[in-house]
């Protein structure tokens, strides 16, 4: 995990906007869409005629790379895009970039999906002949072990239900 760095200082900012040729470019808003959006910084720099090492100053000064790494979803579904249509990406990678993608939340943050199964309606899924070979044997379906088996964790028991 990245450090948190600290923020650029007031005259640092200022000085970096006197010289900066991107903050001088007519289509500024449309440089800093393109980097937020994970386009590729070479591609930008030849697209809009400006040093390609600009940028990336740019960016760290301005908070873009910030902005730019809350904005994952973006680059996933990018590379989903390519490895689904181009066949450049490997399917192994894609797939893993879908699982990614799935668990990022709206403003990119992580979040863990939990399934919860209601044992209640379980045992009322159960047949007559069912509820009866459990009451005196203890005995569970299969089809009822295999809906709790997909709810649990790895190394979780499915012992004393």
């Amino acid at each position: 995990m990245r450090k948190k760095k600290k923020a650029v200082p007031v005259s640092e900012l200022a000085r970096h906007q006197n010289f900066c040729a991107v903050c001088h470019h007519p289509q500024r808003d449309a440089i800093e869409r393109e980097f937020v959006e994970w386009t590729p910084t070479s591609r930008i720099a030849r697209e809009f005629h400006i040093n390609r090492k600009s940028l990336p100053r740019h960016a760290y000064i301005t908070g873009l790379v910030a902005k730019r790494d809350r904005n994952l979803k973006v680059a996933l579904a990018k590379l989903i895009l390519v490895g689904m249509t181009a066949r450049k990406v490997s399917p192994a990678v894609t797939v893993q970039a879908i699982a990614v993608y799935s668990r990022l939340n709206a403003r990119g943050e992580w979040v863990n999906r939990s399934e919860t199964v209601s044992m209640n309606e379980l045992f009322e899924k159960m047949t007559r002949e069912e509820a009866l070979a459990y009451a005196e044997s203890g005995t569970l379906p299969s089809w009822f072990l295999q809906a709790i088996g997909r709810t649990g964790g790895e190394g979780e028991s499915n012992a004393g239900v």
